[in-house]
């Protein structure tokens, strides 16, 4: 491994944005790690398994990146859970799946790479949220959005408290983003989504990894408890 190389944990790097993630990272002078409960073909490289929302196997995960790799520079939040019900329909139990992924599974990680990050001289964390955080949706359920506003919220004071140790902390919030994660939408569902873009399209993945590569970057230096929204302009519409 280079020594100007970055180490960078991805979770959900066997999904659909946390995959292209770990695609772009690899290509700019990071060596990425990835975290999932499962592994896809796009971790080929350095993977741990891991439940991001399990304590015991969070921090054993963050363990390992430490062992192998003596630090971590950054962190990219991606795990996450989609959930479509409405609130009637919606039981506690997908309430509380959703949260403890979503949310929980987020402060679980950033708590432990930032207990090394403070002893290290600094870092950066990305946590993907969502544009439900701000705006309703045809697609989410009250916990996903309740979930996505959480992170946010969450990142601002993360980035207030840990600002004095070099501790960079924003969001990226896409909107809906063409993933695997979308196979069950109908022809009229994928329509309806695009219309309410101005520029009449999904979320590509690309664009969504290059925002997170920017802010984990040297170039964002002067930025942090943001929230970077990738969402074909449907956030303004």
């Amino acid at each position: 491994m280079s020594t100007s190389e970055h180490i960078c944990i991805v979770t959900g790097s066997a999904g659909g944005i946390g995959g292209r993630v770990r695609d772009v990272l690899s290509t700019c002078a990071y060596t990425v790690v990835g975290l999932d409960v499962n592994k896809s073909e796009r971790d080929a490289g350095a993977f741990i398994e891991c439940d991001v929302a399990d304590e015991p196997s969070v921090d054993l995960a963050v363990r390992e990146v430490i062992t192998r790799y003596g630090r971590i520079d950054a962190l990219v939040n991606c795990a996450g859970v989609l959930s479509s019900s409405t609130a009637l329909e919606e039981t506690l139990e997908e309430w509380e799946r959703v949260l403890r992924i979503n949310l929980t599974g987020t402060f679980l990680v950033a708590r432990s790479v930032l207990r090394r990050m403070v002893t290290s001289g600094g870092g950066s964390i990305v946590n993907i949220a969502s544009i439900s955080a701000v705006q309703s949706s045809m697609f989410s359920s009250l916990s996903y959005g309740a979930s996505k506003a959480g992170v946010v919220a969450m990142s601002r004071t993360m980035a207030a408290q840990f600002a004095q140790y070099n501790v960079r902390v924003n969001c990226v919030a896409p909107g809906v983003v063409d993933t695997p994660m979308l196979k069950d939408l109908t022809v009229d569902q994928r329509s309806a989504a695009m219309a309410r873009s101005p520029l009449n399209r999904l979320v590509d993945t690309v664009a969504v990894a290059h925002a997170v590569r920017y802010l984990l970057s040297a170039e964002a230096g002067d930025v942090t408890g943001e929230t970077l929204h990738v969402n074909a302009g449907a956030y303004m519409s």
